[in-house]
């Protein structure tokens, strides 16, 4: 329970409190002199770090059914394991230290998203160590970006997938075994030609002009939302037909009519290619 001592408005507190406590000076402070003093109880709050969720109270078994992080703590101080497959204990002794002495320590759990068919190899900032040929993936939280065919080890970082799919959060690296090299998503011509980068807001929908600048750049890496394409409203004297495709992830998107849209996707910034000369195509992203 969390208790409070005092009065008028002024008091000392303690949280996670079990067993027996005794309201005096002695065990919280004074937090108010010269006035007489009363205490008072509340039920706990199971509150882990932002994103996790309750699992079992001190001294319980967490139950890891797939790849989670599990966190052991209270107001603020917790121990954390990464990336468990099997289930842990709720305690100082499984966890290696005790984060919040004196107090109740629950568990929380953070499930972690994982492409499918995809295995947990290593944390951002590490190696993966590649046996035969293997598919990699680098991302959190649904967003990711792949490394087709890897044959020799490659590190788990921005740099060597030339691509941040999720800025800001802390990002791993996932396996997939082939038996055969797969072909290579294609194309992604000239990654890094681009003469010139329009941003795109996700929902707005975008003029392009083509005389200007062959790129745009998305607000959002494009894994898991729909990317369209379509004529023109600004510039009616020719319909854009030719290919949408990502520099910095996986996929095409092929016009060939007035309208196109594909939601098989991935990476922030795209080259616009036309096939019949026209230079002037509208696109969004949502």
């Amino acid at each position: 329970m969390d208790v409070a001592y005092g009065a008028n408005g002024k008091f000392k507190f303690k949280s996670g409190v079990t067993g027996k406590i005794t309201f005096d000076d002695a065990t919280f402070g004074d937090p108010i002199k010269g006035v007489r003093k009363s205490g008072f109880y509340r039920a706990a709050k199971n509150q882990g770090p932002s994103g996790y969720s309750f699992a079992v109270k001190e001294g319980q078994t967490v139950a890891v059914p797939s790849l989670t992080t599990v966190v052991y703590g209270a107001n603020g101080a917790f121990s954390y394991k990464y990336n468990r497959t099997s289930d842990i204990d709720c305690t100082s002794e499984a966890f290696g230290e005790d984060p919040a002495p004196g107090v109740a320590k629950p568990c929380f759990v953070n499930p972690i998203s994982t492409p499918q068919g995809y295995d947990f190899a290593v944390n951002e900032g590490t190696r993966v160590k590649v046996s035969g040929t293997v598919n990699v993936a680098f991302g959190a939280n649904g967003q990711f970006v792949w490394k087709y065919n890897q044959t020799s080890d490659i590190a788990c970082t921005r740099q060597a997938f030339e691509s941040d799919p999720l800025p800001g959060a802390t990002k791993r690296c996932y396996t997939r075994q082939v038996s055969s090299p797969n072909p290579t998503p294609s194309p992604n011509p000239n990654p890094n030609n681009c003469s010139g980068v329009i941003a795109v807001a996700k929902s707005d929908r975008t003029e392009v002009n083509l005389n200007n600048t062959n790129c745009v750049k998305f607000a959002d890496n494009l894994s898991g939302s729909t990317l369209a394409a379509w004529d023109s409203d600004a510039n009616s004297s020719c319909d854009f037909r030719g290919t949408v495709s990502s520099n910095d992830g996986v996929g095409q998107l092929n016009v060939t009519s007035n309208y196109a849209s594909s939601t098989a996707l991935s990476g922030r910034t795209f080259s616009l290619t036309p096939s019949n000369g026209c230079k002037f195509v509208k696109v969004r992203y949502y």
